[in-house]
């Protein structure tokens, strides 16, 4: 008895672990507003937050497109594929100048009305950080409301 309780914990406690560490990838799609970068400093351990002024849109769509709007008409389109937390870009035309066509580590945080999710890029030591806002969620009336 006491090795089946054991076996049912182990079990309990993995598949809660999972569920908590599983990553969201249905959260990135939509269209993101890039806001910033954030660029590593390696001889003082700091970070320096540029924000963007002038800043594109990227759309994520579920038929796995991208697409760059960036605000003087110009348009980029790119594939791509997440894995676990990792998105890869690959541009769909020959661009000389592509804007995205790497793979990022990415993190999605909640906040009160929109989503940030950052694109981390490991060999250049930085971070685009977009935000994405969430649609209001609809209230209920209840039969005092009425």
């Amino acid at each position: 008895m006491k090795h089946i309780l054991t076996v049912i914990f182990i079990f309990l406690f993995t598949n809660i672990y999972s569920q908590k560490t599983q990553f969201d990838k249905f959260k990135m799609l939509g269209t993101w507003k890039l806001t910033g970068t954030v660029k590593s400093i390696k001889k003082s351990s700091g970070e320096i937050f540029t924000p963007c002024i002038v800043c594109p849109d990227i759309k994520l769509s579920s038929d796995r497109f991208a697409k760059v709007f960036f605000p003087d008409g110009e348009i980029q389109i790119f594939l791509f594929k997440i894995e676990s937390n990792k998105l890869t870009l690959r541009t769909t035309i020959d661009n000389n100048n592509p804007f995205l066509d790497d793979t990022y580590l990415v993190k999605i945080k909640n906040n009160s009305d929109s989503l940030e999710m950052e694109l981390s890029q490991k060999k250049l030591s930085y971070t685009y950080i977009l935000r994405k806002k969430m649609p209001p969620t609809p209230v209920k009336r209840d039969s005092l409301q009425k």
